[in-house]
This record gives C-alpha cells, structure tokens and sequence, in this order.
C-alpha cells in the first residue's frame, strides 16, 4: 500500500536478507523480546488497520492492482468448493427489504477476529476489526449493515 515496488521494500527494510519462509517479517520488538526478524506463521500474524483493508479494497474493487475479469473469476461461487468462490464466501442475501450479492472474509485468532463484507451489486464495503473475544462480529456486521441500508 506504500506505492513502492516490493523489491524497493525488501532493500530497505528491516528483514532484507532474511529467509521469509512462509512467515511474516516485523521489525522492532515482538513479544518474547524478539527484534528485527521473522516470527510466527504467516495465518496467526497478519496485521493491518480498517484503513489499509480499505485501500486494499478499493485497489481490487476499482481494478488497480486486478482487472475485471480476475475480480469477477474471484467472486464467481463454486459448487466443487461448496459455494465458495477464490477468497470469498459469495452469495446473495437479504436485509429487510433489500437483497444483495454478499461477499465475505472473516479472520481471527486468541484475541482479535476481523470482518471484511462487499455488497458487490452494491459497491459498498464494511470492515470490522475487534481486539476482543467479547464481540461477536458476524452479528454486529449484519445489524451495521442492515442499519445502513435503512433496514
């Protein structure tokens, strides 16, 4: 999300010459008292703000860093798969009186869970990120958007 390449990245980073290894790179100081190196498997530690999620999103949604036909192919449920399409659980669904093609991602660990929704017929994104186990975000995630969509 920097605009920078990754090699540009990788030069002038903390971890350049580091083996990653199907791990994430940090640099500072991690738990354990850990500096500068790579910790952990890449699905327990990713990181990230609502705000970068959102770049994120709108980078794939507005077809900067994938053209249409790739985000359609990603969004396309598949029966061998359950229904599931490549990074999205899509299907349609209903909030009140408004249906809508729903596509979502959800994520978590000890401590922590994410919600990442794109109403695709819609053009809307929600992104909800807790640092709890006390929140149940799949409901929140609804009665937010049902509550956005005037439901």
């Amino acid at each position: 999300m920097t605009g920078s390449p990754l090699s540009t990245l990788a030069a002038t980073s903390c971890f350049e010459g580091k083996e990653l290894g199907g791990q994430i790179p940090f640099c500072g100081e991690a738990a354990g008292g850990e500096e500068d190196g790579v910790v952990g498997e890449v699905n327990e530690k990713l990181y990230s703000t609502p705000e970068d999620l959102l770049i994120f999103d709108q980078a794939i949604f507005n077809h900067t860093i994938l053209n249409q036909a790739t985000v359609d192919t990603m969004l396309t449920p598949y029966k061998n798969l359950e229904g599931t399409a490549l990074g999205f659980w899509v299907y349609p669904k209903k909030f009140g009186n408004v249906n809508t093609l729903f596509a979502e991602r959800q994520g978590g660990g000890e401590g922590f869970h994410s919600n990442w929704v794109r109403l695709i017929d819609k053009k809307l994104t929600f992104i909800l990120l807790a640092n709890t186990d006390a929140v149940d975000l799949n409901s929140m995630r609804l009665r937010i958007i049902a509550a956005y969509l005037g439901q």
